[in-house]
């Protein structure tokens, strides 16, 4: 009787870590771009790289990176802190060194945040940075018709066997 209460606390707290484990939580930079950007909650990792894998490959590239950092749209892709923020997320997560991020990359590893430091020199780029070129015009359309162009999808590499005990079946495209 006197380890029953001690026994139910252990095992209750297990359980807990355990969920906490097996629930795939999402990193901070995740949490909080899904909610400032998207402004919804998502709370599972292959939905998360599925949202931003915007070409559809099963990869994401250096663009799909830096639109999930924000970085795309009126900045020169060549800035230098810029440069540092998608290569530091590529030390961390591209584990082949092959300059795309799979989904089993993506699970094992986590996106980084961006520093204090990144973060400063981007608003310090903003302020002095001309304004961005103008959109392409029907870039993404299809000439003749107007409709939306089908995504052209990039073999880059087969990552059907990586995925296989990783991705539970419900989950896999």
């Amino acid at each position: 009787m006197y380890f029953e209460k001690p026994v139910l606390i252990l095992s209750v707290l297990l359980g807990i870590a355990a969920s906490l484990v097996t629930a795939n939580v999402q990193g901070e930079f995740e949490q909080q771009h899904m909610n400032e950007a998207h402004q919804i909650e998502v709370t599972d990792e292959v939905t998360f790289f599925k949202l931003h894998d915007v070409d559809g490959d099963g990869f994401w590239d250096e663009k799909e990176l830096q639109s999930m950092y924000g970085l795309e749209r009126d900045i020169d892709p060549n800035t230098s802190h810029i440069k540092k923020i998608i290569d530091r997320v590529y030390e961390e997560m591209d584990m082949n060194k092959d300059r795309f991020i799979s989904m089993d990359e993506y699970i094992t590893a986590k996106l980084p945040s961006i520093t204090a430091r990144e973060e400063k020199l981007e608003k310090e780029y903003r302020k002095k940075a001309p304004p961005p070129p103008p959109p392409a015009k029907n870039s993404k359309r299809d000439a003749t018709s107007g409709k939306k162009a089908e995504p052209v999808v990039k073999n880059k590499r087969s990552s059907s066997k990586n995925v296989e005990g990783v991705i539970p079946n419900k989950f896999r495209a």
